[in-house]
């Protein structure tokens, strides 16, 4: 039977509509994600396709067209039926909407709300997680992050306050994504986060998941830092 405090929610990404369970999301915030994320139109993979081949300037037949399209759309519709099946996630949608942002306004002052966004979400989590850095550490670490973001620090303290967390976390590789790592990420330049850089939140996200913090805490810090970029795709969604 359904969750009568559940159906009377509204959906926490356009705050409006009541939520579609079992979804996390409303029906318009759902069908407009499923378009963004699920693209089953052959005319949209041949379009694509043309973009990308002729960049490398790649010649294929008809049937190998055929079957490339028919792979893209089959994982495209196995990758949706894994987010939906048990319900769409509100904290998935947010992610995509965050990771989604246009390339023009992938600035150092984009990167710097990224980075006070993770100064906070820190803030919120166990402190024996950064064990045996204290939290007075972690703090300044945090600080000398965001003044360097901010133009107040020079490349090289940037690159001294890196060098010695790394080695007060005892952390030799980059390799594992936990909650260290997200504390060293906070100096690094785009240069070290290659594809990261752009699926940012989807990397943040995957450091925690909901071992650390729950999806309330998630969707509050989404909200609270990126209002207006939420506020646009929901604003599109109505338009659409």
């Amino acid at each position: 039977m359904p969750d009568e405090t559940l159906e009377k929610q509204t959906c926490p990404v356009c705050r409006v509509e009541p939520l579609d369970l079992p979804h996390g999301v409303c029906r318009s915030c759902l069908e407009r994600f499923k378009r963004d994320e699920a693209h089953e139109d052959r005319a949209y993979w041949e379009i694509w396709e043309m973009r990308y081949y002729k960049r490398d300037d790649i010649q294929r037949t008809p049937e190998q067209l055929k079957k490339t399209i028919d792979t893209h759309i089959k994982y495209e519709m196995e990758h949706w039926k894994s987010l939906t099946e048990n319900g769409l996630s509100a904290v998935r949608v947010m992610i995509e909407i965050l990771d989604a942002v246009d390339g023009k306004r992938m600035t150092n002052a984009w990167h710097r709300r990224r980075v006070v966004f993770i100064s906070e979400l820190i803030t919120l989590l166990d402190e024996e997680l950064f064990a045996p850095v204290t939290k007075e550490q972690v703090r300044r670490y945090m600080e000398t992050a965001i003044g360097y973001w901010n133009g107040t620090l020079s490349d090289k303290e940037r690159q001294a306050a890196f060098d010695g967390m790394k080695r007060a976390l005892l952390r030799e590789k980059h390799s594992t994504w936990d909650a260290k790592a997200l504390l060293l990420w906070m100096t690094l330049k785009e240069e070290f986060f290659d594809w990261m850089w752009y699926q940012w939140f989807d990397c943040v996200w995957s450091c925690l998941k909901k071992k650390e913090l729950d999806d309330k805490t998630w969707l509050g810090l989404f909200q609270k830092h990126f209002a207006d970029v939420i506020r646009d795709w929901v604003t599109e969604v109505k338009h659409a």
